[in-house]
């Protein structure tokens, strides 16, 4: 099975999250922008034991070797979900 990729960049101050195909490359994607983290991600719904949707879950992992970064499993993760929640908080 394929993973989807991620970047975190910098703009503004703010970490941004960007997810895209495993067909591309990370440097691809991140060229010329301030690269925070880098890795691949799982993305799915989560269900409670009635089998009722009940969240999302969001896996972070590896690296880029392309950028020489690292993914942080838990902020990465983080951002992801707040990204496609659109939380605000």
């Amino acid at each position: 099975m394929s993973f989807p990729k991620y970047i975190v960049v910098e703009d503004g101050g703010i970490e941004c999250p960007i997810i895209f195909t495993n067909f591309l490359g990370h440097k691809e994607i991140g060229k010329d922008k301030r690269i925070i983290s880098a890795g691949f991600c799982d993305i799915g719904i989560k269900y409670s034991s009635d089998g009722v949707p009940d969240g999302l879950e969001v896996a972070c992992w590896g690296e880029s070797i392309s950028l020489e970064t690292k993914s942080r499993p838990v902020e990465d993760a983080w951002l992801i979900r707040r990204m496609i929640l659109r939380l605000d908080n």
